[in-house]
């Protein structure tokens, strides 16, 4: 598959390109664009095994968080680039959407820097929303209750081990003082403490 047809194969997610459209000439070529890894902070471990019954709407956090859609979103973006074929070079793949964006999004308005802004919006959007869910699904009270439980955890652990260092004291001093004693016996004989016992 050519590189234009790949484009148009693409491209039609959000637009019909012309089944043969006349050649025209690529604009000029941008230095790369750096890859931009997200962060996510607070973020707890995902499950890795889908909960039935939890559907969440991405829309409706975006409108409560106030993110304004672009004439080009970034989750069209995620579609488009899911149909490049996956063994071309970044470059490669970074060139190709910019002409797209430069033949068909300029029109309407959609800029990299727009699909950037959008993209880094929702993330802080969802971001802020699973802090938020932490509290509402209760997350946070049983983790400080969990929190509080530790801490009982390591103060019964320390009396445990002051009463059984007590405990190793006690046998110790009765045992030295049992087998001082027991020299009494020994130097009497079996006979003498026999006697003693019956007394």
């Amino acid at each position: 598959m050519s590189i234009r047809n790949v484009m148009r194969n693409a491209a039609r997610i959000f637009v019909e390109m012309p089944s043969d459209p006349s050649p025209t000439t690529p604009p000029p070529a941008n230095p790369p664009t750096p890859a931009v890894t997200p962060v996510y902070p607070n973020s707890i471990a995902a499950a890795t095994v889908p909960l039935p019954g939890i559907k969440i709407d991405f829309e409706d956090i975006y409108r409560q968080s106030g993110v304004i859609e672009p004439p080009l979103n970034a989750e069209k973006i995620c579609d488009m680039l899911l149909r490049l074929p996956p063994n071309l070079p970044q470059d490669t793949k970074r060139q190709m959407m910019r002409e797209m964006l430069t033949t068909l999004g300029k029109p309407a308005g959609a800029t990299i820097e727009s699909i950037v802004a959008d993209a880094s919006a929702k993330i802080s959007a969802l971001t802020k929303h699973i802090d938020d869910s932490k509290t509402q699904t209760g997350v946070a009270a049983i983790q400080a209750e969990i929190a509080a439980l530790q801490a009982q955890i390591a103060q019964k652990k320390q009396s445990l081990e002051l009463s059984r260092r007590e405990q190793a004291e006690v046998e110790r001093q009765c045992g030295a003082e049992r087998k001082r004693l027991s020299e009494v016996l020994n130097f009497f004989g079996p006979a003498s403490s026999a006697k003693s016992t019956r007394i």
